[in-house]
């Protein structure tokens, strides 16, 4: 069975970067779902701001120590990682999904439904 790198290498017709870029971006999911399907996603499924923003970022694969430090309360600090958890548990409820894969399953399927219009 041949690997991903091996796979990528022998692609007919694209350059060593291309490949390399398909292998290592910085963030592998940070441009699946533009800014604009986000805000649908948000909205069709009933998120509130704060749970839309903790699912894009357990998304593009923040832990929840991670996600407590990006995300600030209206005093300007952070939030806790016991914060973030309860969101991700209402995520989990709301979504009915009990881990990260099943979310950025539903994710991507909710986005592909809004692209199909």
């Amino acid at each position: 069975m041949q690997t991903l790198n091996e796979v990528a290498a022998n692609g007919a017709g694209q350059s060593s970067n291309n490949r390399l870029n398909l292998l290592t971006p910085a963030n592998p999911a940070k441009d699946l779902i533009s800014t604009g399907e986000w805000c649908e996603i948000g909205h069709l499924l009933e998120l509130s701001n704060r749970e839309l923003d903790v699912a894009r970022l357990l998304f593009e694969g923040m832990s929840r120590e991670q996600i407590a430090l990006a995300l600030r309360k209206a005093d300007g600090s952070c939030l806790s990682p016991e914060t973030v958890r309860v969101y991700i548990d209402r995520l989990w409820r709301k979504l009915n999904v009990s881990n990260h894969m099943q979310l950025a399953i539903r994710l991507l399927r909710v986005q592909r439904l809004i692209q199909q219009g």
